[in-house]
């Protein structure tokens, strides 16, 4: 059992410096003699630069699951009024910074993290069409001829478990 933990290691050891020497190879060769990199003869500067937007960790909850907000008459109104994840917030908050995306008039908007607060299916659906409408108002606003106006999703994990 000794030898075969030595020989694992063995192994871990060649792959770690065949991947050192292959990274500095790399670095190496994406350089001239003069010390410029080969990229730079590659780009051109643009007269149309290219405007992302990023919206992370929404935790959108819908405000109709919140039930009446003008008393707490329940233990789960009580919550979501006193939660430290401004359960009640979340909408307004969210409504705003779209808005601020939709006056920048961006190429494309990457949204990140958790989409919902635990992952509530009309959250979901809410936040699609909230981004759908987003992306229909900044495309007819553009110029019709460059509608390139998208967006990007990578959701968080608790999107995934619900």
């Amino acid at each position: 059992m000794f030898t075969n933990r030595k020989k694992k290691f063995g192994a871990v050891l060649a792959l770690t410096a065949l991947i050192l020497v292959a990274a500095l190879a790399a670095t190496a060769l994406a350089f001239k003699r003069d010390g410029t990199a080969l990229a730079d003869d590659s780009f051109e500067a643009s007269d149309f630069p290219v405007v992302f937007a990023h919206l992370t960790d929404t935790h959108y909850y819908p405000l109709s699951y919140c039930g009446d907000i003008t008393k707490k008459d329940s233990d789960y109104n009580s919550f979501t009024q006193s939660s430290m994840k401004m359960v009640i917030e979340s909408t307004p908050y969210n409504l705003q910074a779209l808005e601020d995306i939709k006056k920048e008039s961006p190429d494309y908007l990457l949204v990140t993290g958790d989409i919902t607060l635990d992952g509530e299916l009309q959250g979901h659906v809410e936040m699609a069409n909230l981004l759908r409408k987003l992306q229909n108002e900044i495309r007819a606003a553009g110029n019709k001829d460059l509608l390139v106006f998208q967006i990007g999703i990578a959701q968080g994990a608790v999107n995934f478990h619900n």
